[in-house]
Order: C-alpha cells, then sequence, then structure tokens
C-alpha cells in the first residue's frame, strides 16, 4: 500500500521512525521531508505534495510532541479528503500537550471531520492497516 505521512518537517526525525514502522509491515512511504526538494520553490513543493498525496492510497495526518498543526497541515488533510482518500489521524502527543490538542481538534470541526480513523497506539495502527 502507498502511504503519505503529513508531518511537520521539524519532526523528520519522528516521522522517519513511523515510516520505517510501516515499510516494515510492506508499505511504500512517503512524507515531504524526504520526497520533496525543501529548498526548491514554494510552486514546485506544492506540486510535489500534491502529486504526492493523489498518488497514496492512505493519507496518514502525524501528530507529534506539541500536537501543533497548522495552515499546511490543513491543507493537504483537505487535498487528501478532496481526492476521496482515507484519512487515518496518528496521535503521538506528549501528555503536557495532549488535552489542549485535544480541544483544538475537536472545535476545528471541518478539519476533524475529514478524518476516517485516529489511533494512538503505534502497534493497533500498524495492526488496522495490515488489513485493509
Amino acid at each position: 500500500m502507498r502511504i503519505y505521512i503529513c508531518a511537520r518537517n521539524m519532526y523528520h526525525e519522528e516521522t522517519e521512525k513511523i515510516a520505517r514502522f510501516l515499510e516494515k509491515h510492506g508499505h511504500m512511504v512517503y512524507y515531504a521531508a524526504k520526497d520533496t526538494y525543501q529548498n526548491a520553490p514554494p510552486d514546485e513543493i506544492f506540486l510535489n505534495n500534491l502529486v504526492l498525496i493523489r498518488n497514496c492510497d492512505v493519507f496518514i495526518a502525524y501528530f507529534t510532541k506539541d500536537g501543533h498543526y497548522g495552515v499546511d497541515f490543513a491543507v493537504e488533510v483537505g487535498i487528501a479528503a478532496e481526492a476521496g482518500k482515507t484519512i487515518i489521524g496518528y496521535i503521538d502527543v506528549e501528555k503536557e500537550y495532549i488535552e489542549a490538542f485535544e480541544k483544538r481538534f475537536e472545535k476545528d470541526i471541518m478539519f476533524s471531520g475529514a478524518f476516517t480513523l485516529m489511533f494512538d497506539d503505534l502497534e493497533e495502527f500498524g495492526k488496522y492497516l495490515l488489513l485493509m
């Protein structure tokens, strides 16, 4: 299965760990920090990410560290939703930030409504993907 991980580039090391986990289970994994040249002009970055999202089978939004997500994150989720992709959230937010994350996520109706499923356990998340 082709999987695109939407994640903040500043946390590319954490994203790479998730990608390796998924690749060990036979998936092809793409994410911007690895598969998009970050010094390219903004329009090229946008188009490359757009192609990666449109070509994936499953779109994963990876919420980590402080759980912050911004406009770029929301746009990528919107593109995946418009393309009819299965959108899965994987929550790996630190304990001191989880309550604020959950409140914000619940309040952002158009954003949260795009998600098919949410997981906060990596093993359960992996099992689900194996069954797809």
